[in-house]
This record gives C-alpha cells, structure tokens and sequence, in this order.
C-alpha cells in the first residue's frame, strides 16, 4: 500500500513539472503530456527510488534521479513532442522543476 501512495506523489509531482514546462509547446495535447508523465514515473520509482536509493543513499539517488529523469523526459519527448534536439533544454529544465518540488 505505501507503494501505491509514493507512485502517487511522484506521479503528481512529475506531472506538474511535465506539464508546466512542457505545455508551452502549443501543438502538444494534454493527454501526451500525463503520458509522458506516467511513464517517467514509472521508470523513476523503479530505477531511481526502488534500486538506487535502498543501494546508495538519498544523495547519489537525487542526482541520478535528476539524470534519469532528464533522459527519461527527453526520449519520450521526442516520442510525443517530436521536435528532436531542440527539446533538450525543455527536459533539463523540467527534470531541475521536478527535483525542486
């Protein structure tokens, strides 16, 4: 049960980062932003939060799940976004939003 309640922060958490930065693009819909925002989840609790964390603290954990989740949003955004490597900057800084709040 305690899964389920930190996927569900992490998910809302990961969902305004996403869709604050993300929804400047005004060809992007909604739906491919909470997508976006599931799947980083989801890739972020597994490896970041259920692997890196219990392994090696809570400090070598943020700052991988920084990484994780500034690759993590960058692939998929060339998925749902599709604007390629001018998205880059878009998802670092999203991935900063998200480690900040």
């Amino acid at each position: 049960m305690d899964h389920l309640k930190y996927l569900g922060i992490k998910f809302i958490v990961v969902s305004l980062g996403t869709l604050s930065i993300f929804s400047m693009f005004d060809h992007v819909p909604v739906t491919n932003l909470v997508v976006m925002a599931a799947l980083a989840t989801a890739i972020s609790y597994v490896v970041g939060d259920l692997l890196v964390l219990r392994r090696f603290g809570n400090l070598i954990a943020t700052i991988s799940d920084f990484f994780l989740m500034a690759a993590t949003l960058w692939l998929l955004s060339t998925l749902f976004v599709g604007v390629g490597q001018q998205i880059l900057l878009p998802s670092l800084f999203a991935a900063y939003l998200i480690l900040f709040l």
